[in-house]
């Protein structure tokens, strides 16, 4: 995850970052899943997940997009409409889902909405992953 520029806070990253350094500083496996107790090998039950998620980003005050419910169930399905809502391409949302070896036409038909309008929770969390080209 990118950090944004230094002028500015970013607690999305804070709330990755110190949640890997402290898989880091109990020798968590590279294959333990993010949201799982150390040295479980399975991924939460859903709720739970869940619950973690919702936790952490009410602690930092992370603005949830309109588009989104937070949950197990809607994280990729969140992600990929706010990223696209905002303009972020097929392919690097497909990648970012962990879904890069898949035709894009998956994330486009399953995961976003495209009815969803950008805002400004959406820019917050994904505008670091846009690209200019010119």
């Amino acid at each position: 995850m990118p950090r944004r520029p230094a002028a500015t806070t970013d607690p999305a990253y804070d709330l990755v970052r110190s949640h890997v350094a402290a898989m880091q500083l109990v020798d968590a496996r590279p294959d333990q899943p993010f949201f799982s107790p150390v040295g479980g090998l399975l991924p939460l039950p859903t709720e739970v997940a869940t619950s973690w998620m919702r936790e952490g980003l009410t602690l930092l005050d992370i603005p949830t997009p309109d588009a989104c419910t937070y949950s197990g169930h809607s994280l990729r399905s969140c992600a990929a409409t706010s990223a696209r809502a905002i303009g972020l391409v097929l392919d690097a949302i497909a990648t970012l889902m962990g879904m890069r070896n898949k035709d894009t036409t998956t994330v486009t038909e399953i995961y976003v909405d495209a009815l969803t309008a950008p805002d400004d929770a959406a820019r917050d969390l994904y505008d670091r992953y846009l690209v200019n080209r010119r």
